[in-house]
């Protein structure tokens, strides 16, 4: 027991668990904002929905795009403000359900690295709050617990790609994107077996470093050899990326995490010294100018449910930031970055674009209509819909052609997925 204690319970130096939250909230936030909200138009189609656990579709309404776009809204606010600000148990806790309740909802969202989120989440809410960066956690079970998800992550990774249709590079060769094509160039006839196998060695060897991670704080001759695993594990991801895999942000992540679990602490020390500290002082009245920031990007973003979920939003960053100024700040902060996202990115034309497809498809060619017309509002340079505006007018003018008929060229049925 006493060794037990000794790897679970043993103080930890606060910087990795105090940086790790903080950044994992800002990728949560514009990953919410950025790649969930688009797709929100698909929720709840036709009155039509499976969730992840059929006791949360027997218990939940049945989502709609308003719930689900405003969800992710108001999630991704209260995640930003908690990156900048700092974030209590409560606050935290309140993310962790949204964002959980965001990707269970619907088996629409298939990505895996959701759950992964979700249980690192939980073991940030459950770790102890109030400790500076600079300062030393005295039971870090919870750090530990979190490591130890990521390495498990890792081992079954390895395993699942123990079969002879990987080893032998086959898998790879059929998921093989263009990006690939100069290391095939150089690794010959051999590539994708060595890069196959290459996979299973990286994934295991970094199972091993999440668990030596468990000692990082206590056995100094172990800190060296994990920055090289960091290393490693971020450049592995990296390459994943730039690959062409169509795996959302979960690289992003994962290369999070190599540096906060594996490199050195005076290098995160370093990294933690750029973000604000928890303790900002001011007045609070930058809670209140947060919540009217959040509440008037959610009535001007023209996204439904926008205006409710970011409203409530606001409400409870006053609550959070009555008495924390840094809480305020970080509202105002993030009511500025999601009104900044909204305008210079194609978030609310990829919202109602791919809505119009989804309305097309079953058959509603007027709502795909409306759809493409507010497309067209947040239209970037060429990309209109008039065109499909126009042929669906057509078809639902034209003798014969009912206005269920959902007949499209081959060009918009790709563009509008």
């Amino acid at each position: 027991m006493k060794v037990w204690d000794e790897v679970w319970h043993s103080p930890i130096r606060a910087v990795r668990p105090w940086l790790f939250e903080r950044l994992l909230l800002l990728l949560l936030a514009f990953d919410a904002w950025f790649l969930e909200a688009p797709h929100g138009g698909r929720l709840g189609a036709g009155g039509f929905n499976v969730a992840h656990a059929a006791w949360l579709g027997a218990m939940l309404p049945t989502p709609t795009p308003a719930l689900y776009v405003g969800l992710m809204l108001g999630i991704g606010a209260l995640a930003f403000a908690g990156a900048v600000g700092g974030a209590s148990r409560t606050h935290l806790a309140l993310v962790t359900a949204g964002w959980t309740w965001g990707w269970s909802m619907s088996l629409l969202d298939t990505w895996q690295h959701h759950y992964l989120l979700t249980l690192l989440l939980t073991c940030l809410c459950l770790s102890a709050r109030g400790v500076g960066r600079d300062g030393v956690v005295a039971d870090g079970w919870a750090w530990r617990l979190a490591a130890s998800t990521v390495a498990i992550v890792y081992l079954y990774a390895a395993i699942a790609k123990i079969d002879g249709d990987w080893l032998a590079g086959d898998d790879l060769r059929v998921a093989a994107h263009a990006a690939l094509a100069p290391v095939v160039d150089i690794l010959g006839p051999s590539a994708f077996q060595v890069l196959a196998i290459g996979a299973i060695v990286t994934e295991f060897s970094l199972c091993i470093a999440y668990i030596a991670s468990l000692w990082i704080d206590r056995l100094p001759a172990l800190r060296w050899p994990l920055a090289v695993a960091g290393t490693v594990g971020a450049g592995f991801h990296i390459a994943i990326q730039e690959s062409g895999f169509k795996i959302g942000w979960f690289s992003a992540y994962m290369v999070l995490s190599s540096c906060v679990f594996l490199m050195p602490e005076g290098a995160l020390q370093r990294v933690a010294g750029w973000l604000p500290a928890r303790e900002v002082p001011g007045p609070r009245a930058w809670a209140v100018l947060g919540g009217v920031g959040l509440l008037t990007v959610g009535v001007w973003a023209n996204l439904p449910g926008g205006g409710l979920a970011l409203g409530l939003a606001a409400g409870l960053l006053v609550v959070f930031g009555w008495r924390r100024s840094a809480v305020g700040i970080g509202g105002v902060a993030a009511a500025a970055s999601l009104a900044g996202l909204l305008e210079t990115t194609d978030v609310r034309f990829d919202y109602y674009r791919l809505l119009g497809g989804d309305l097309r498809h079953l058959g509603d060619l007027r709502g795909a209509i409306d759809a493409y017309r507010l497309a067209d509002v947040y239209a970037p340079p060429g990309e209109d819909r008039t065109v499909m505006v126009s042929r669906l007018e057509a078809e639902i003018g034209s003798a014969g052609s009912p206005a269920t008929s959902g007949s499209v060229g081959p060009e918009e049925t790709q563009t509008d997925q």
